[in-house]
């Protein structure tokens, strides 16, 4: 959805050989994925409700329209404007959505993340038929920052921004601040809709809730982890080998070339108490 946005951008400009790549790379995808797409199903309804009721304050009910509200800060390389990115289900299924540059240019992710709510909310509004099957026009907005949560629900002062239309949209969320709920990164539906470069996880979840993103956070976070303490590791036992290949034992910088003996594994043991090696009669 984001890439979409953005090519419509440059749609009247001449077309480029990265442009025609870009165009590419999105009709692989929609080629690619036949079977994703827009359905209603009352399981993952049932997941829905399962997942963000868990999120929900205690004594509060789900609801049948949840909005969620993402925005990413500056992305705009050329007006330096954030992007905002908006969802609306009903019962689990997605209604409408909108994902554009913002059109004042905020100076915090906090207010990047406050203009995003207030596009939500107008989004909401335009939807004219809430209500048409007889249920209550009650929504949810779900924010992923908590300041942005506890700024809309602080009785509102002198601390709303300087900036006139920041301002604005900041005293509409502040009305809004009974309906707004805290979730999750990995639980924002929106977050697709800000970002190009994100999993393929993250997109279908937009369509097909997946109650296992937080599993699927996690093991990513700990491949992530354990692949940078490698990297770590090699670049220390790499500084040890240069430290002593460049110095001598007073520390001066001398040009002598260190090589380690076969019996020794690592760097760290190559600077232990000396040990008598039988394959090759070194100490």
């Amino acid at each position: 959805m984001h890439p979409v946005s953005l090519l419509q951008r440059i749609a009247s400009k001449d077309p480029t050989k990265a442009i025609v790549c870009c165009v590419k790379k999105v009709l692989l995808y929609l080629i690619g994925t036949p079977s994703v797409g827009l359905y209603y199903s009352p399981d993952n309804e049932r997941k829905f409700n399962e997942t963000y009721g868990k999120l929900r304050k205690q004594g509060t009910g789900n609801t049948h329209w949840n909005s969620f509200s993402d925005a990413s800060f500056a992305t705009c390389h050329i007006t330096m404007r954030s992007v905002s990115g908006s969802i609306c289900y009903y019962r689990g299924f997605p209604i409408a959505w909108k994902t554009s540059r913002q059109t004042v240019r905020t100076n915090s992710t906090f207010e990047s993340e406050y203009v995003a709510a207030a596009d939500t909310l107008t989004l909401c509004e335009s939807i004219d038929f809430r209500g048409f099957f007889g249920d209550a026009p009650d929504d949810t907005l779900w924010l992923d920052n908590q300041t942005a949560v506890t700024v809309a629900k602080t009785p509102s002062g002198q601390e709303r921004p300087k900036s006139r239309h920041v301002a604005l949209r900041y005293m509409k969320v502040s009305d809004a601040k009974d309906r707004i709920e805290f979730c999750p990164t990995y639980e924002q539906k929106a977050d697709a809709l800000t970002k190009s470069t994100v999993s393929r996880a993250i997109r279908d979840n937009i369509f097909v809730h997946n109650p296992c993103m937080v599993l699927e956070k996690q093991l990513r976070s700990k491949q992530f982890w354990n692949s940078q303490k490698a990297v770590t590791k090699g670049k220390a036992e790499k500084m040890m080998l240069t430290r002593a290949s460049t110095t001598d034992s007073e520390g001066f910088l001398v040009n002598t070339h260190t090589e380690i003996p076969c019996c020794f594994t690592s760097v760290a043991q190559y600077f232990a108490p000396p040990e008598r090696c039988d394959d090759c009669d070194s100490e």
